[in-house]
């Protein structure tokens, strides 16, 4: 045997050592880490690739080369032929084939993770399996101990995260920053403190004339003025000055604020309440904050804020009473409470969160002709990251576009002069799991001071279960050393404020909406969510909404004013109103692209400059001639974009203006340069909407194959992104359920099934492979009668006297080895743990579709096989259907 012959032969043997120890790195993937199998598996993947290189570079085969070997063992003479293409394709599928196996068993990884892979799903995603294999081969080299196991804390743990800040700062530091903050001409050298008097030594910037500071807790006696007299005689003659030009401050924390006159020098009285008096100036936020409630109009109508709020009711969490009327009441009454206290306000989508913070702070300013007890300092945490943020760096991104300096706001904060409202904290940004969560809470609790006053509001769904909610927000019994936290769940409208919050309707409309919500419960579920009701306002008036009674739902409501909406700016463009370029179907192509793009980028209700150029730039590239068809009668222009673009050389940007200004984006206040969907229910419905469509793929304005198919090339989004938000999910199945209206009766179990039907019949039309991978066995079949065939009447048809065992080899692999070897890894794929994944996918889709729409698990049961139902969330993620049969059952 020659050189390279032994080669290929103890690279052989290495591989099948390689593959062994992966197969035990994965059968006890709970010890070892994902890293540690990536390294195994690119290893091994190397090691294949230079054994087939090696063979065939000589013009052999490797398994050529070990038949040879097997064949000299047990003295049978054969010489080695040339490799033909079909070897050359062979190795080349085994390679393709290994690689796939591999890369499915990384991404389905369900072993021990390990500390530095959930850092880096935490700060940059995903990481590659080259990068994991590299990690970890970089560890053996320098032979550092393998990775830590990631271990979940203990949410019971969590209560730390609670320890909130005190003012450690003393008086005389204090007052002097106080001094500086709020008289710039001032300035203190930080070690221009005199211990023994007390007394900080400064100048003056416009004059150059010395400044002292004198520090106490109290009034000063006649004794200590005459001491600060002669002490600052001393000074002044030093810096070669006369008394009379300094300037003399006493500052006490507690006590009166009158001058002090004594022997002719007057010095000035400073207090702790004086010097925080008229330390910031308000204007300019409590004017914006007017602007938005008074002038701004709501979306499509002249009305304002004003003209339609109703305060809502609410009720104390875990609390059997019934609820209160009126939620600005209580927390007015809290602001006054001494204490440790602070409030969480809860409510789902649509329950009014955002609009009773804006109020809340509109009436503590008005109310209080612009000077409140606690000044109300709205911050919107939409798309902010507070866990790597300080509390003076969320200061300051709010108070940059007013000119405050955030270090006097801090002073204001913890001298209990503020009432912080942290809005939104269901839109944070990155968010992913409990840990990162909690994080940011870490971080917003620490603007907890002892005087301070904060309310957090956001969504109770945006943590994992109940546990982590109150960790995270301090939902605890009343303590009087630590802070704690008292949840408040906005109520619905009852009748009576949905009959006020209608008033700027005509009465006999009022009277409609009224006479429904009474008769028919479901309507009023829906309606008495105070954004939804405003939306069925103006559609029952403008849009002859009553002729759909029967089918109203949240989806269906979204979906008309969302039409709505497109639909003016058609209306503008009758009306001579040239400015726009995009017709109705292009500008619902791009709010949907935009929006999916959000949702499968994981980013809250915000979306910066640079990304909004992003995809609009790519959805312009992907966007398909048929979209631009509509109809002649709308005065629109149908030309296809891409025609229109040789006639305007600026097109691009002018479709960015359109977009921004003519859809459903408004400006985010919170981010310069930011946009955001004036209302985050509807990112979520038209990102629901887009992928029910997908599925049910049936055609509307919007809809069609190759236009759906243009907005996932554009945005690379994939079907389990919505599963990651409970509203998305509950739009997708009001959806699906308004499309099986045609189910007499409205039967749950009927329903149920046409759900499954639908859902998993789109993976079967999603993607062909996905076919053949189902139907492998009939295939399998076929290859078994042919191979058969081919040993019965074609090898004896050859007539050769010598069968030459490369033709023998090279049948026996394409018919039978390497069919077997995919029927082997498809089990594998399929029956273990990683079953393939857009089933599994489609699956939870199923369960959460019919959770939304109220379905017992009864009903699920007799479709998806009562073993299943209740073990979907957990175990059953791991496992294929048990009845296949379900597939021919309810095919449509």
């Amino acid at each position: 045997m020659t050189f390279i012959q032994v080669a290929v032969l103890i690279l052989t043997l290495i591989l099948f050592a390689l593959i062994l120890w992966g197969y035990l790195v994965w059968k006890k993937r709970e010890k070892y880490t994902r890293e540690r199998f990536a390294f195994v598996g690119l290893t091994t993947l190397s090691s294949m690739v230079l054994i087939v290189l090696t063979s065939l570079m000589v013009s052999e085969t490797p398994w050529g080369i070990i038949y040879f070997t097997i064949s000299k063992i047990f003295g049978v003479e054969h010489n080695l032929p040339e490799p033909g293409k079909l070897d050359y394709f062979l190795s080349f599928s085994l390679i393709v084939m290994m690689a796939f196996f591999i890369k499915s068993i990384h991404q389905s990884w369900d072993g021990a993770v390990s500390e530095q892979q959930k850092n880096r799903e935490r700060y940059q995603g995903n990481s590659t399996i080259i990068t994991e294999g590299y990690s970890e081969l970089k560890r053996l080299v320098t032979k550092q101990k393998p990775f830590d196991i990631y271990e979940p804390e203990n949410l019971s743990s969590y209560n730390l995260i609670l320890d909130a800040p005190q003012d450690s700062l003393a008086w005389h530091r204090n007052a002097k920053e106080l001094l500086t903050l709020r008289t710039r001409r001032f300035y203190f050298e930080e070690n221009s403190y005199d211990d023994s008097e007390c007394c900080w030594v400064g100048r003056n910037k416009r004059t150059n004339n010395t400044v002292l500071l004198r520090c106490s807790h109290t009034d000063p006696t006649e004794k200590e003025i005459s001491s600060f007299i002669k002490y600052a005689s001393r000074i002044a003659s030093q810096n070669g000055e006369p008394l009379d030009q300094a300037e003399l401050i006493w500052a006490s924390k507690v006590g009166g604020g009158e001058p002090i006159s004594y022997n002719g020098f007057e010095i000035q009285k400073e207090t702790e309440e004086s010097l925080i008096e008229d330390l910031v100036d308000f204007t300019d936020y409590f004017f914006e904050i007017k602007r938005r409630v008074e002038t701004e109009n709501l979306p499509n109508s002249k009305l304002t804020l004003n003209d339609v709020y109703v305060p809502s009711s609410f009720r104390l969490e875990n609390s059997n009473k019934p609820g209160e009327s009126n939620v600005e009441e209580f927390i007015s009454d809290w602001l006054n409470e001494p204490g440790r206290k602070q409030l969480a306000l809860l409510g789902e989508y649509g329950q009014g969160k955002s609009t009773c913070s804006l109020m809340l702070s509109y009436h503590l300013i008005k109310n209080s002709n612009n000077n409140p007890p606690r000044i109300p300092i709205l911050i919107e945490l939409r798309g902010r990251s507070p866990r790597t943020m300080t509390p003076e760096d969320l200061l300051a991104a709010w108070a940059h576009p007013y000119d405050i300096n955030p270090n006097a706001l801090m002073k204001l904060l913890i001298a209990g002069k503020l009432l912080l409202i942290l809005e939104g904290f269901d839109e944070v940004d990155l968010s992913g799991d409990s840990e990162m969560r909690l994080a940011h809470f870490r971080q917003l609790w620490k603007f907890s001071y002892p005087k301070a006053k904060v309310l957090f509001t956001g969504r109770p769904n945006f943590f994992l279960d109940d546990s982590e909610m109150k960790a995270a927000l301090g939902i605890r019994d009343f303590s009087l050393e630590k802070p704690y936290c008292q949840a408040l769940s906005l109520e619905s409208f009852n009748l009576d404020k949905m009959r006020r919050a209608l008033r700027f309707l005509d009465q006999n409309v009022i009277d409609e909406i009224h006479g429904l919500a009474e008769k028919d419960e479901k309507f009023l579920e829906i309606a008495s969510r105070p954004s939804l009701l405003y939306l069925i306002g103006i559609l029952w008036e403008r849009g002859n909404f009553s002729k759909y009674k029967d089918k109203i739902n949240s989806a269906f409501v979204m979906d008309h004013y969302i039409r709505y909406s497109l639909q003016r700016q058609e209306e503008k463009v009758r009306e001579g109103i040239r400015y726009m370029v995009l017709n109705s179907p292009e500008r619902e192509y791009f709010m949907k692209g935009i929006a999916v793009y959000m949702v499968s980028k994981n980013l809250p209700n915000q979306i910066n400059r640079d990304q909004f150029d992003e995809i609009v730039n790519k959805l312009f590239e992907a966007i398909p001639d048929s979209v631009s068809l509509t109809n002649a009668a709308s005065g629109e222009d149908p030309r296809p974009l891409r025609i229109r673009k040789k006639d305007d050389e600026h097109l691009i940007k002018h479709i960015k203006t359109d977009v921004r200004t003519c859809g459903l984006l408004v400006a985010d206040l919170s981010s310069s340069g930011s946009l955001k969907f004036s209302h985050k229910s509807f990112m979520e419905f038209l990102c629901a909407d887009f992928w029910a469509q997908k599925i049910l793929n049936f055609r509307r304005v919007f809809v069609g194959k190759r236009t759906s198919d243009s907005i996932i090339i554009a945005t690379d989004a994939k079907i389990n992104s919505i599963l990651k938000y409970q509203e998305i999910t509950s739009f997708f199945a009001e959806i699906l359920s308004i499309n099986s209206s045609s189910i007499e009766g409205g039967d749950q179990l009927e329903k149920a099934k046409f759900l499954f039907a639908t859902i998993m019949d789109f993976e079967s039309r999603f993607s062909l492979v996905r076919r053949i991978w189902l139907n492998w066995g009939k295939i399998y079949r076929v290859l078994i009668y042919i191979l058969t065939s081919i040993f019965l009447f074609i090898l004896p048809g050859l007539k050769v006297k010598q069968p030459d065992y490369r033709l023998f080899w090279q049948i026996l692999m394409a018919t039978f080895i390497i069919p077997s070897a995919v029927i082997v890894m498809h089990f594998f794929l399929r029956n273990r743990k990683f079953m393939i994944r857009e089933n599994r996918i489609l699956i939870k889709l199923f369960f959460q579709s019919c959770e939304a729409l109220g379905f017992s698990q009864k009903i699920m049961g007799k479709v998806i096989g009562v073993k299943n139902v209740g073990l979907w969330k957990y175990k059953f993620l791991n496992k294929f259907i048990k009845k296949p049969k379900m597939y021919v059952v309810l095919k449509r």
